[in-house]
This record gives C-alpha cells, sequence and structure tokens, in this order.
C-alpha cells in the first residue's frame, strides 16, 4: 500500500507535515536518519509526484487513522424516505408533500417519490410526468436528481433526489 522505511526506491524526496522538517527536499538516507532519531518511519505518502512525497510518522497509528477514516465515510450512506403520489393528487396535499420533502433534503435524507397508478390513472401517463416535472422545479434549488425512471412498472413511476452538498 504505502513504501515505508527502506523500501523508498528514490534518493531524493520531499517531507511534508512533520514537526523537525516542513516541505523540505532532502535525501532519503537523511530522512531514514531522522525518522530513525524520533523513533518513528518514513512513509512514502505520493510516489508518482517528483520527487515523491514522504511523512514522518508512526506507521501503525497512520494505517489505524486511514482505516477509521474510511470505515467513518462508508457511514455516511443516506437514508431513504419514500413519499407517493398519485397522478390525481389535490393541489394543497401536493404543497404539503413538497414541503414535507423539503425539510427532509434539509435534513440530509434521500427522497424516493413514487407516483402510484390505479385502475385506469395508468393511461394518463402525461400527467404523472408533469408532475415529476413540476416536482424537480421546486427541488432543484435545494437537491438533484439522482435517478428518474419514466417507464411504468408495477403501476408506478419512481424518481429519487439527493441533497446538495
Amino acid at each position: 500500500m504505502f513504501n515505508i522505511n527502506k523500501n523508498i526506491k528514490s534518493k531524493i524526496i520531499r517531507i511534508i507535515g512533520n514537526n523537525i522538517i516542513k516541505n523540505k527536499i532532502i535525501k532519503t538516507k537523511e530522512a531514514l536518519y531522522i525518522a530513525k532519531k524520533s523513533n518513528m518511519d518514513l512513509i512514502e505518502i505520493n510516489s508518482k509526484t517528483n520527487p515523491p512525497i514522504c511523512k514522518i510518522l508512526d506507521y501503525g497509528k497512520f494505517i489505524y487513522r486511514k482505516n477509521k477514516n474510511i470505515k467513518k465515510n462508508k457511514n455516511k450512506n443516506f437514508i431513504i424516505k419514500e413519499i407517493k403520489f398519485r397522478p390525481n393528487t389535490n393541489k394543497n396535499d401536493y404543497n404539503i408533500k413538497i414541503r414535507k420533502i423539503k425539510n427532509l433534503i434539509k435534513k440530509k435524507y434521500k427522497i424516493k417519490i413514487i407516483i402510484r397508478f390505479k385502475g385506469r390513472e395508468i393511461i394518463h401517463k402525461n400527467i404523472a410526468i408533469k408532475m415529476f416535472n413540476n416536482i424537480k422545479k421546486n427541488l432543484n434549488k435545494i437537491s438533484k436528481l439522482d435517478f428518474l425512471n419514466n417507464k411504468i412498472e408495477n403501476n408506478q413511476m419512481i424518481m429519487i433526489f439527493k441533497p446538495n452538498k
């Protein structure tokens, strides 16, 4: 994953973020000596730059923090809330649902909007598409469209919004 200590192949490196040396280009042997002297490891952070970027850190703590950050970022998945509409939803009911959706988006929830058809309503797909467009207009300032399914599957159409960052 990371080259440490004697596994660093470059003869010259750039040291960053150290209490002793900050943002200097020095020889690898010199950096290894400083790392050993302070009971730390020399870790190659980025090998693609010229010269490679390294830090003097405790390798065990470095890996622990790296894994901790990865786990923390994995837990940031959005919770999905569903709001159901019908093609003939009243204007007042529509406005109340839009207000509720806006509040949920402000709380960083993903919103799954479903337009469900019953009986002969399925013939009027164009009404549902107009409703989707109105919902998009109402929510485009605070969220962005994540998924849109214009096809009718299981007597319903689906649209998913996620909050802006």
